[in-house]
């Protein structure tokens, strides 16, 4: 049925205008999509979830119901959709390869002009890693208790404004011993959690040039890897406990993606954030 139906046509978005989605899954499992305008002030937003994510190399090869029509999507695109289904945020989404016009350069133009406030005025930012993998829920745990362990010593990241983030609490270097990481309830001879502990940083995601603009505006995020999910907040302090408390042991964990690494460097006040915003787009 659906290679009998007609290609999606986008409507113009006026000015002051984005996109949004709304998901469902009908009985057979085909994933179906609703495309709305709606205004967009930066001052009294909407209430809406962004999606980071990555597109992968396999073009446009899943088609999708929408409106009536069909739209052609990545499959790493289609797998985020479906777990974002799961976890409730279906009704208001922004997502850059559906809200955007891929095929005309001046929508694409006006609305990655806008991407900066798009992502810092959504009420959630959804990470989307990829599927999970048997070492995910282990690690999904060790994360949450060794973020909370790395809040408690620099505070919230997302209160600089209020003094209540102090990552030189954090960011000194030293070495925890096997004995502390026993007392913390972190130990080190629990190989296998720590094993997809680092795993789970082992991700293509973590490379995006985007992810600074997408998630450093977020204050409310969360990373998802499967059916599993864990607070951005939580990924990013444990990733610098790690980093900074325990270098020798992390050298036991190999990674082709230091995604560990990657993520510590994501470290800007909200101050530097608003300037970042206020920068022009390469190549203006």
């Amino acid at each position: 049925m659906l290679h009998s139906m007609d290609r999606y046509k986008y409507s113009p978005v006026a000015p002051g205008e984005i996109r949004l989605l709304s998901l469902s899954l009908t009985a057979d499992d085909e994933l179906c999509a609703s495309i709305r305008h709606v205004p967009f002030d930066t001052e009294d937003p909407v209430v809406y979830s962004a999606l980071s994510y990555v597109w992968g190399l396999s073009g446009f090869t899943v088609s999708m119901k929408c409106d009536g029509a069909i739209l052609h999507i990545t499959p790493t695109l289609d797998e985020a959709l479906r777990q974002i289904i799961k976890l409730g945020d279906a009704e208001s989404l922004w997502v850059d390869q559906i809200c955007i016009d891929q095929q005309n350069e001046q929508d694409r133009s006006q609305q990655v002009r806008i991407m900066n406030n798009i992502y810092k005025c959504a009420r959630k930012v959804i990470a989307y890693l990829g599927p999970s993998k048997p070492s995910t829920p282990s690690a999904v745990d060790l994360i949450t208790r060794v973020g909370k362990i790395a809040t408690g010593m620099a505070g919230d990241v997302f209160r600089w404004d209020n003094g209540q983030y102090d990552p030189d609490g954090l960011k000194t270097y030293e070495e925890t011993s096997a004995e502390r990481s026993e007392e913390l309830g972190i130990p080190f001879n629990d190989e296998a959690a720590w094993a997809g502990f680092s795993e789970f940083y082992d991700c293509t995601w973590y490379q995006r040039i985007w992810i600074v603009q997408e998630m450093l505006p977020a204050r409310n995020a969360v990373v998802v890897c499967g059916d599993h999910s864990v607070a951005w907040n939580l990924v990013k302090g444990a990733a610098s406990w790690y980093h900074y408390k325990a270098q020798a042991f992390s050298k036991r964990h190999s990674r082709s993606i230091d995604g560990i690494q990657l993520t510590v460097g994501m470290e800007l006040t909200w101050n530097i954030r608003r300037m970042y915003h206020s920068l022009p787009l390469p190549g203006d």
